[in-house]
């Protein structure tokens, strides 16, 4: 991501558009506004009895700087962005998990859940 906040706010709002189109099944990207509503509604009630983070989680933590790669720079790779945690975005959970200073597992469980929202509002996402 860019250093200047326009930009940074500009490729997060495409990414946000582009994974709610994705999720949504549209076939044009929503407006802004409406993509972040749906973002945030989403990431408020993310699932905690399965071993995924699913695409808002996912999402969630590529907003804060983690890599996931199943958000890749030029779109979205949607086929696996619903589905469990590869490799790279499992250590990319264990290195939150570090950050946010709760137990190390790669796995998101409650405790990352409530962490990750926890980050979100202190960066002014949510």
């Amino acid at each position: 991501m860019r250093n200047d906040p326009v930009s940074v706010f500009n490729e997060r709002t495409a990414m946000v558009q582009r994974v709610v189109a994705a999720v949504s099944g549209m076939a044009e990207m929503p407006p802004a506004e409406m993509a972040w509503e749906r973002f945030k509604s989403a990431v408020h009630t993310l699932p905690v009895k399965d071993a995924a983070f699913g695409p808002w989680g996912k999402l969630g933590l590529w907003l804060l700087g983690y890599y996931l790669p199943s958000l890749d720079g030029a779109g979205l790779m949607a086929g696996r962005l619903a589905g469990h945690l590869d490799t790279d975005e499992a250590q990319s959970v264990s290195l939150f998990q570090r950050m946010a200073g709760i137990g190390i597992d790669g796995r998101p469980g409650v405790e990352t859940r409530w962490a990750l929202l926890a980050r979100l509002k202190d960066r002014g996402i949510l």
